[in-house]
């Protein structure tokens, strides 16, 4: 059934694309409120992200470029506009009506294997930055490693008191070059705790 994205636990399996399930493996609410932006379709749906988180969104293929189209391109939030459109749950696309600033607020990460979960019935991303399946490969490593490591509490503590560090927000802000400013955003994402999901049933 459907569940708050706040409610979702490590373990869960949450729907993805084609109406199939994928286990989550990390999650994490941010110590801090970060602004966000809502996207509205007109079909109603909305999402509420941060501006750097990534959605995939069709795109129409020219003929002479079939074979270099894809049909599907990640985008971030902030860079959406009336007119795109973002991907359903069934496959199926709907135009993006309104692309608005929100507020600062609580958000959510949450990992799931496969790299996409589908959210309020729209298809997203997990990834937050330009490095995109590189942003989360540490965490998939630990993941493959063991699915007990990133359930572990002093592993957990550890990864979350970097994700919330003042010393990272920090770099974020001044763009240092020897930390780019991908890197550190990859770290400070996602979507509204109230958000739905759908969960496998146990």
């Amino acid at each position: 059934g459907r569940v708050r994205l706040g409610d979702v636990e490590a373990g869960d399996r949450l729907r993805v694309r084609g109406g199939e399930f994928a286990a989550v493996y990390w999650k994490h609410e941010h110590a801090r409120h970060i602004r966000t932006t809502e996207v509205s379709l007109h079909n109603g749906a909305t999402l509420r992200l941060t501006p750097s988180h990534y959605l995939p969104v069709k795109e129409e293929c020219a003929a002479e470029e079939a074979e270099q189209c894809k049909g599907v391109r990640l985008m971030p939030t902030g860079a959406l506009a009336p007119g795109h459109r973002l991907l359903l749950a069934d496959g199926s696309s709907h135009e993006v009506k309104r692309v608005a600033a929100a507020r600062e607020e609580a958000v959510v990460n949450v990992l799931v294997e496969g790299e996409e979960v589908v959210v309020n019935g729209i298809l997203a991303s997990v990834y937050s930055s330009p490095l995109l399946a590189l942003e989360t490969l540490p965490f998939r490593f630990l993941h493959a490693l063991s699915p007990a490591l990133l359930k572990w509490a002093p592993v957990r503590a550890a990864v979350s008191l970097v994700i919330d560090s003042p010393l990272l927000r920090f770099f974020a802000r001044i763009n240092l070059p020897l930390v780019p400013k991908a890197a550190t955003a990859a770290l400070s994402s996602h979507a509204l705790p109230s958000f739905a999901v759908a969960a496998a049933s146990a």
